[in-house]
């Protein structure tokens, strides 16, 4: 397990910790995102397996060849996959959004936050040095995007439920989660092998 802390308003937030990625974990993973955009390279490890041992949620690099990419956590669960699709076709985006702007702004900003300061442990001080001088507006992206890299612009902007399902799963704590938990009660699959895990 590889620890990471993450700090806001001078407290410690629980600690993320995340498996090493293994060749197994790999062939899983590729099987479970084979009809979406993927770039295994991105895949710095397992941020959540399911009760069957399977990657749910995997973590990814802010950077691959200089550019960013700013989706930290990547659900990669089929099940969970296609309750998020259910849930944004029933337009929960919107709902989400809503909850937040009701309330949970501060929660919200502070979400955000550990987005940046996850991804910002993520950068060894080569790349941050890198950016900061030759790519400014690279690294702004990287330093004050969200989830997604969504940036703060005044209202809650969730742009998608995968985004917002899998960073609660890999941090344990979304400004949103009674909302969440109310509409997606389980987020775990009865049986890996009828919701292809295993191909």
């Amino acid at each position: 397990m590889v620890p990471l802390g993450l700090r806001w308003r001078g407290k410690n937030l629980p600690p993320l910790f995340f498996d090493r990625i293994f060749p197994k974990d790999l062939d899983l993973i590729r099987m479970q995102v084979k009809n979406r955009k993927f770039d295994e390279s991105l895949v710095l490890g397992v941020a959540k397996r399911c009760s069957w041992g399977v990657p749910a949620v995997i973590v990814c690099a802010p950077l691959k060849a200089l550019k960013p990419f700013p989706t930290s956590f990547w659900l990669t669960c089929p099940y969970i996959t296609k309750a998020c699709d259910r849930l944004e076709s029933s337009g929960g985006v919107a709902q989400l959004e809503s909850y937040l702007e009701q309330g949970k702004r501060h929660e919200w900003s502070a979400f955000i936050m550990a987005h940046v300061a996850l991804r910002m442990s993520l950068l060894d001080e080569n790349k941050k040095r890198f950016l900061i001088s030759k790519r400014p507006r690279m690294w702004d992206v990287i330093r004050k995007g969200g989830p997604g890299g969504i940036l703060p612009k005044g209202k809650v902007t969730v742009k998608c439920l995968h985004l917002q399902i899998a960073s609660w799963m890999a941090l344990g704590w979304h400004p949103g989660e009674l909302w969440l938990k109310e509409r997606l009660p389980e987020l775990k699959c009865p049986n890996c092998n009828q919701v292809n895990c295993f191909g």
